[in-house]
């Protein structure tokens, strides 16, 4: 559907509630002249849509679920009316590029969701700032395909094949990260309780590599710095957090970790409006 504030979103119960009746206007038409099953009606959205996704899903709760793409959450510090519960495991799918500015915003509202009772797939696509990737998302793939009754088979399939494939990778730290992923891929986490622990062992034997040791502890800080960067949007975060990505940077220059780092102290200088040269 399209919007009815085709500027920046002010975000007030009075707008909210005038989207949220476009959308029951649009869900009404869908079910009377399409014969669609009301309670399988999903919303999705890239950026602003996005972020429209967010707000129609916590407020709607008749909604089957939805796609949430290169966005996260409005936070407000005396919102009028917090959102409630979900009454079942509603499931929703984030989608942002790695080192697109919307990035914190979109872990915050993984938590901010699974607070809310969802069940909740996230999906970071590298090397993509604040864009749709150029490839087919794999977990988004998935989850779509789980939403439409993929079957248990196909799934397993697939996790067969993708081990395979990961075995012959030659460089321990590569097949590390690829295993990590692995876990976190849709059909693993709905099908493939079953190769969970043998995934696990396989990262423990990998853990003895001194190299891979090194990127797993490199990864953990990224994610520590990450983890303060998400709470607020002030400035004298930010100017913190882009410390502490420049010194990663350095330490862990030459690795897969100081590439990343790298391309956050770049997308927090942009987010700070400092000149990268």
């Amino acid at each position: 559907m399209t919007y009815l504030n085709k500027g920046r979103f002010i975000q007030s119960e009075a707008n909210i509630a005038a989207e949220l009746s476009q959308l029951n206007k649009l869900k009404r038409a869908l079910i009377s002249e399409h014969n669609v099953d009301p309670t399988k009606i999903y919303v999705a959205g890239f950026s602003k849509g996005g972020w429209f996704s967010a707000t129609l899903l916590e407020r709607d709760h008749s909604l089957a679920g939805g796609l949430i793409l290169g966005a996260g959450v409005f936070h407000s510090k005396h919102p009028t009316s917090e959102p409630k519960p979900f009454p079942n495991k509603k499931p929703i799918f984030i989608g942002v590029g790695r080192f697109d500015g919307n990035y914190p915003q979109s872990l915050a509202a993984l938590i901010h969701f699974r607070k809310l009772g969802a069940e909740i797939t996230l999906e970071a696509w590298p090397d993509t700032k604040h864009a749709y990737p150029k490839t087919t998302p794999i977990s988004m793939q998935q989850w779509l395909q789980l939403q439409s009754g993929v079957t248990a088979l196909e799934a397993k399939q697939w996790i067969a094949q993708r081990r395979q494939a990961i075995d012959t990778i030659p460089d321990p730290i590569d097949q590390w990260h690829a295993l990590e992923a692995l876990q976190e891929r849709p059909f693993v986490k709905a099908h493939g309780k079953h190769v969970k622990n043998q995934l696990a062992a396989k990262l423990t034997t990998l853990n003895k590599d001194p190299n891979v040791r090194a990127e797993a502890s490199f990864v953990k800080i990224s994610q520590d710095i990450l983890k303060r960067e998400l709470k607020d949007r002030y400035v004298t975060t930010l100017e913190r957090v882009l410390t502490r990505y420049k010194v990663l940077a350095k330490k862990a220059s030459g690795t897969r970790s100081g590439d990343i780092a790298e391309k956050d102290a770049a997308r927090v200088r942009a987010l700070l409006g400092i000149d990268p040269s």
